[in-house]
């Protein structure tokens, strides 16, 4: 039989990976698929992982391990996030495997393009986005309907937080940009729509 020690930053990821995915699966179940990314030289990965919705009333997620160990290609910050994507239980008409993709694109997106900063943050529409939806536009802020215990983890010395990655559509976005986030929050308020439902009207 033959033996192979972890290395540093293997071991680093088991660990990362152990205390995030606890949390994950103590809130939202057991996931049904995972999507593993990786840099051209195998040092970075990011794990996608699928939380399948369980029933009507509970949504869909998808959520990263692994984004908070990466940097900002253009600042060298360090991110010191996680992503989840919250979908109403039929994707929006999409397959989880669409989602895979368009939240590997987004990600790509964020570490080559992103400065850091607070929240909430802004990403435009994008011809990326899955055809079906009107949320084209992605608005990355606090987790919202999340217990808790999901806000941040602590992962040795960092406070990695959890971050909402809530497709928006167009007009949303415009009002974002033009009224403030607290404009776009009265709006969903009175909408008779879900903020999961990424097929929703661009009002």
């Amino acid at each position: 039989m033959q033996t192979k020690f972890g290395t540093g930053a293997e071991l680093e990821f088991d660990l990362r990976r152990t205390i995030i995915l606890s949390v994950y699966l103590k809130h939202w179940g057991m996931p049904e698929w995972r999507k593993i990314l990786f840099d051209s030289d195998e040092k970075t990965r990011i794990e996608l992982y699928y939380f399948p919705s369980v029933s009507e009333d509970l949504p869909a997620r998808f959520a990263t391990i692994g984004l908070s160990a990466c940097r900002y290609e253009s600042s060298g910050a360090p991110i010191h996030s996680e992503w989840v994507m919250a979908s109403e239980r039929g994707l929006g008409g999409e397959s989880y495997e669409r989602l895979f993709d368009y939240l590997a694109d987004l990600l790509v997106h964020h570490i080559r393009n992103g400065l850091g900063g607070g929240l909430p943050r802004l990403m435009p529409p994008s011809l990326l986005a899955p055809e079906r939806w009107t949320a084209t536009a992605l608005l990355l802020d606090e987790p919202r309907g999340e217990d808790e215990e999901l806000e941040s983890f602590q992962v040795g010395d960092q406070r990695v937080e959890l971050v909402w990655a809530l497709p928006i559509t167009p007009n949303e976005a415009k009002r974002i940009s033009e009224e403030g986030i607290e404009s776009f929050d009265d709006h969903a308020e009175e909408s008779d729509y879900s903020l999961i439902d990424p097929c929703r009207p661009d009002e």
